[in-house]
């Protein structure tokens, strides 16, 4: 775990001097948003929220803040600062005009008891509002494997929210 941290601080003080060189910043590079999250395959409803760190102008790594959902297997709840948990998400944004279309890719990690695993792809959008803000929609894919009972799950999830920058 403390060489995740390790590694993270590291990506955050790049980001910082590059984002320091850069004349004219289009993305924050420190980025909070809150989501809602539609599951289908386990039909569930999460609301949560994210940290997207922009380091780049294509490349932003999102680590899952927190997420509270509910439906098909009770409800639960998922903090991303436990030391058995992790969530974190690669972004690539391709560059257009007006509406920012991004791919990503990435996995979660769940050990209470069991070990969850879980794989995740798919594509974004972000359209700007203000200079600060965005609104975003992504559809994506999640291969999800559950150790305790030995099954492995295909779930298509379907998000939205808003990104706000809190460092520029």
């Amino acid at each position: 775990m403390k060489k995740v941290i390790l590694f993270l601080l590291v990506f955050l003080m790049v980001g910082l001097v590059e984002a320091q060189t850069r004349k004219y910043a289009k993305k924050a590079l420190i980025e909070f948003g809150p989501k809602a999250n539609f599951y289908i395959g386990s039909v569930r409803l999460g609301l949560g929220a994210e940290f997207v760190v922009n380091p780049t102008r294509n490349i932003g790594v999102r680590i899952d803040f927190t997420e509270f959902s509910f439906g098909d297997g009770g409800t639960q709840f998922f903090f991303n600062l436990y030391p058995s948990d992790l969530s974190i998400d690669g972004l690539y944004y391709i560059r257009m005009q007006g509406i920012e279309p991004y791919i990503f890719g990435g996995f979660g990690l769940a050990a209470n008891g069991s070990t969850n695993i879980a794989f995740r792809a798919g594509m974004g959008f972000n359209y700007p509002m203000t200079r600060n803000s965005s609104i975003f929609f992504e559809p994506g894919v999640i291969i999800y494997h559950n150790s305790y009972v030995d099954d492995t799950d295909l779930w298509f999830r379907l998000s939205m929210g808003a990104k706000f920058g809190l460092i520029r």
